[in-house]
């Protein structure tokens, strides 16, 4: 038989390593050579920083004075003040005028149409007319009304057994009423001077709604302009009162 030939196994030897070299602490030529070749470094002169001189003007405070508060008083204990309360001024009380249209002052007995005199009537009549923006039943009550004719009429009335007393400063005229129907007119007639009177009549206007006012009344020595005067300062009064309502 033949032999068995056995294959031989070739081992690769391992490579051996290059032990490594050791730095030295001497320059090499190259890099003694390249330091040779640079020039040193020149250091810079530091600049020197200049002074600038600022003047500094002097501030002026104002220096407010203190006052010097008192010292406080302690006050003794278990002591107890009174509170003052505050004065109250007293209200004014509002006089709310209030329409009443019979007065419990109204004149009563009173006819329609005046009485025919036997005396003459006085010279120096005149008529003024007045237009009001109100009923008619308003103006009647200050043309009737002892209260309501002192709003305007005179500074002071008073009504006693069928006469008026109209008070002007000093002086006090009587008259009485007598005529009158509602709301139409009213006549009063002076006791002081028989035969003079004065009368306050009404007159509707429907398509206006106006109230006309004619006051007819006796001037002496023929002054329409003092007597007109009068009453338009009267009838100026009563155009301030009626406006309040």
């Amino acid at each position: 038989m033949a032999k068995k030939l056995k294959k031989k196994t070739v081992r690769s030897k391992p490579a051996k390593k290059k032990p490594a070299r050791k730095k030295s602490s001497t320059p090499s030529r190259k890099t003694a050579a390249k330091a040779a070749k640079k020039p040193a470094p020149i250091k810079k002169a530091a600049k020197k920083k200049e002074l600038v001189s600022v003047k500094v003007q002097p501030v002026k405070v104002k220096v407010k004075e203190i006052k010097k508060q008192q010292p406080l008083t302690a006050k003794p204990q278990n002591v107890i003040t009174p509170l003052s309360k505050p004065e109250r001024k007293p209200k004014e009380k509002k006089i709310k005028r209030v329409y009443m249209p019979y007065s419990p002052f109204e004149v009563k007995d009173v006819p329609e149409k005046p009485p025919v005199s036997s005396l003459p009537e006085p010279a120096g009549k005149f008529t003024l007319e007045y237009i009001f923006n109100c009923s008619p039943d308003l103006l009647y009550h200050y043309m009737s009304s002892p209260d309501a004719l002192r709003d305007w009429f005179a500074d002071s009335v008073h009504y006693k057994d069928g006469i008026f007393y109209f008070q002007w400063d000093k002086t006090e005229q009587r008259a009485q009423m007598i005529s009158r129907k509602e709301p139409e007119h009213v006549r009063f007639s002076w006791l002081d001077r028989p035969g003079y009177y004065f009368e306050l009549r009404l007159n509707r206007d429907d398509l206006t709604n106006e109230t006309a006012m004619l006051v007819t009344d006796f001037t002496d020595d023929n002054d329409f302009e003092g007597a007109k005067l009068v009453w338009d300062n009267q009838v100026g009064r009563l155009r301030s009162v009626i406006a309040s309502f």
